[in-house]
């Protein structure tokens, strides 16, 4: 998970744990947090973009360790990622639903709590975009953009991979949304470029 509070950490490390007896061996870690649990369960680390690796000397912490691979900070504009230095293989995000926050009371909760709720849920705001809410086992509840970020047909930093976080879209999407990334097509929904190529000011 991306967030995980002091109260849950040892119900979580019983769940991963049960993952490797089944036979799982790599964790993609989406904080530090994670990182700790799965050198003690001795799995196969991988840092996700939650990490916002944002500078070499974050990827080289990180390499030490003990991550295998890393998703960059998709904050970065692509001139930054061309610039990063160091061993570990890197990848971006390529596609997906960015994360716009992480809310620990959620905003579709009513007055008498999750109830028959399906943990999926959206918000409008006054434009009449429509953001999507994902519950996280009522832990937690992330709010993703309207649009999702769509890198395929732009330039992109060479890296080692590529990552495309799918969230709320049906199979036949993604379907759609994979072949027009391996073809380099333009976007077949509407999307954003994220601050891949526009710098903060």
């Amino acid at each position: 998970p991306s967030l995980c509070f002091p109260s849950d950490e040892d119900a979580l490390e019983k769940r991963v744990a049960a993952l490797l007896a089944r036979g799982v061996r790599a964790v993609m870690a989406n904080n530090i947090y994670v990182i700790e649990l799965g050198r003690r369960l001795e799995f196969d680390m991988y840092g996700g973009w939650g990490l916002n690796i944002a500078n070499s000397d974050a990827l080289a912490f990180y390499e030490e360790a003990g991550l295998q691979s890393a998703v960059v900070s998709f904050e970065l504009p692509m001139k930054a990622v061309e610039q990063l230095r160091g061993r570990m293989p890197r990848g971006l995000l390529a596609y997906g639903r960015l994360p716009l926050m992480r809310m620990r009371n959620c905003p579709a909760r009513g007055g008498k709590g999750c109830g028959g709720c399906d943990g999926h849920n959206v918000m409008t705001d006054r434009t009449g975009r429509t953001f999507p809410l994902l519950c996280r086992e009522k832990r937690y509840t992330a709010l993703l953009n309207d649009v999702p970020l769509y890198t395929a047909d732009k330039f992109r930093a060479a890296v080692d991979f590529e990552v495309l976080y799918f969230t709320t879209e049906p199979r036949d999407e993604v379907r759609r949304v994979i072949d027009a990334h391996l073809a380099c097509a333009p976007a077949p929904m509407p999307r954003t470029g994220g601050l891949y190529y526009r710098a903060l000011k």
